[in-house]
C-alpha cells in the first residue's frame, strides 16, 4: 500500500503544501496558511522520504486514504487502546485518536467489557521463556464450523485450524502441522474435553516430548490464554461476517498489533520481526529486544497479581482423603465427596457419592 499512499501525496494539496515546508523550512506561526497550523507543533519531527510525509517512523496518511486505513486499523476489533498502539506503530494525521474513539465507540465488540476476576489469589502460568514454550489449545464452534485454536503463552501469537470432524485422530494431525511449522513445546495445556484425554491424544504427547497439563472443568481460567484466544477469534470471524470482510485480514492485524505489556506485537514476539501486513508502514526496528520485553511484561504482571490479590484471600489446603464437598460442573448444588489425588495447588480428583471421579479445582470444594 506504500505505493497508493506515495500517488495520493501527489495529488493531495495539503499534502505537497506540507512537503514543501518541511523541504524548505517552516515560516512564522502568524504566516503559516491555515490548512497547515495543526502540524505547527509537530515541526522538529517531521519529515519527507522517498514519496512520504513522516511523524518519526510514522507515515501521514492523505485525506482520500483515511477511511481504508480506518477499517484496517479497526479490522481486528481490539478496542481504543490496542487501536492506538496499532496506529502509533504505522500511521498518523491530525486527530486521529478522536476518530479512532468514535470508530471504537460506535462498536459493540470493541466495547464488551473484560471477564470477571478470579476469587482465590492469583496464579499466573509461567509464561516461557522462549518463542512456542509453552501453548494453549482448545476447541470452538461458530457458524455450524468446528474450530482449534492455538495459542502461544510467550508471545500471544494465535493460529487456528478448521476442523472438520473434532476426533483426536484429527486434532492430533493438526497440531503435528503446527508444531513442524513452529517447533515442538515444552508444555500444552488444554481442558478435559474427550479429544485431549483420549489414550490416543495422551500417547501423542507422550511420544512427542511435550508434558500436558488439563484445567479444571468449571474453572476456565487454568487455560486462560486459549479461552481469550477463542474468545477473540470468534469476534474476528462474527464481525468479518457481518461486514462481509477477510477474516484471515484481521488475524493479520491482531497478530501485528502491539501488546501494552511489551509494545511489541506477537508476531514480533514469535519472529523477532514484524510481519508485512496490508497497512502502510516503514520498516523500522523493534523499540525493543525480546529480553527487555519479557522482563518488562513480568514486571507488569507482579503489577497484576500485587494488585489483584489485595482483595484475594487463600483457601485452606486440602489432605488426600479428607471429606469435602463439592460442585459438579454447571451445576451449583454441594455434593458430599472424597479427596483422591491432588493434581496442582489448585485442582484435585474427587470421588462422589455415586461412585464417579471429578477434577474439581479449589474454587469448587
Amino acid at each position: 500500500m506504500l505505493d497508493k499512499v506515495k500517488d495520493a501525496v501527489k495529488i493531495d494539496n495539503e499534502m505537497q503544501m506540507l512537503k514543501q515546508y518541511i523541504l524548505n523550512g517552516w515560516p512564522d506561526k502568524h504566516h503559516i496558511i491555515p490548512e497547515l497550523k495543526k502540524y505547527w507543533s509537530l515541526a522538529d519531527v517531521l519529515t519527507y522520504e522517498d514519496g512520504l510525509l513522516m511523524k518519526g517512523e510514522r507515515i501521514i496518511i492523505p485525506k482520500a486514504l483515511r477511511k481504508e486505513v480506518e477499517t484496517k486499523l479497526h479490522a481486528a476489533h481490539l478496542g481504543y487502546d490496542a487501536m492506538m498502539r496499532r496506529a502509533r506503530d504505522a500511521v498518523f494525521w491530525p486527530g486521529i485518536a478522536a476518530r479512532i474513539k468514535e470508530i471504537v465507540n460506535a462498536c459493540q465488540p470493541c466495547q464488551q467489557s473484560k471477564p470477571a476476576n478470579q476469587k482465590e489469589s492469583l496464579i499466573q502460568h509461567n509464561e516461557g521463556s522462549n518463542p512456542w514454550d509453552k501453548v494453549g489449545i482448545d476447541l470452538f464452534q461458530i457458524f455450524d464450523q468446528q474450530h482449534l485454536a492455538i495459542v502461544d503463552y510467550y508471545s500471544n501469537f494465535i493460529e487456528v485450524e478448521h476442523l472438520h470432524t473434532t476426533t483426536s485422530q484429527v486434532v492430533i494431525r493438526k497440531l503435528k502441522n503446527l508444531f513442524a511449522r513452529y517447533g515442538v513445546p515444552k508444555v500444552c495445556i488444554s481442558d478435559f474435553g474427550p479429544q485431549f484425554s483420549s489414550a490416543e491424544f495422551t500417547a501423542f504427547m507422550k511420544a512427542w516430548g511435550i508434558h500436558h497439563l488439563k484445567s479444571s472443568p468449571g474453572h476456565h481460567q487454568s487455560n486462560g490464554k486459549a479461552e481469550a484466544a477463542v474468545k477473540i477469534l470468534k469476534n474476528l470471524m462474527k464481525k468479518s461476517k457481518e461486514s462481509k470482510s477477510d477474516a484471515y485480514e484481521a488475524l493479520l492485524e491482531f497478530r501485528n498489533t502491539p501488546r501494552q505489556d511489551t509494545n511489541l506485537s506477537p508476531a514480533q514476539m514469535l519472529f523477532g520481526r514484524a510481519t508485512r501486513t496490508l497497512l502502510p508502514r516503514r520498516e523500522h526496528p523493534a523499540r525493543m529486544s525480546q529480553q527487555e520485553a519479557t522482563a518488562k511484561r513480568e514486571k507488569r504482571q507482579q503489577s497484576v497479581r500485587k494488585h489483584h490479590n489485595k482483595t484475594a484471600r487463600d483457601m485452606k489446603l486440602i489432605n488426600v482423603g479428607q471429606k469435602v464437598f463439592y460442585q459438579s460442573p454447571n451445576d451449583t448444588t454441594w455434593r458430599q465427596g472424597r479427596v483422591c489425588r491432588k493434581v496442582n495447588e489448585l485442582a484435585y480428583i474427587i470421588e462422589g457419592d455415586n461412585g464417579f471421579k471429578y477434577q474439581r479445582n479449589r474454587r469448587h470444594l
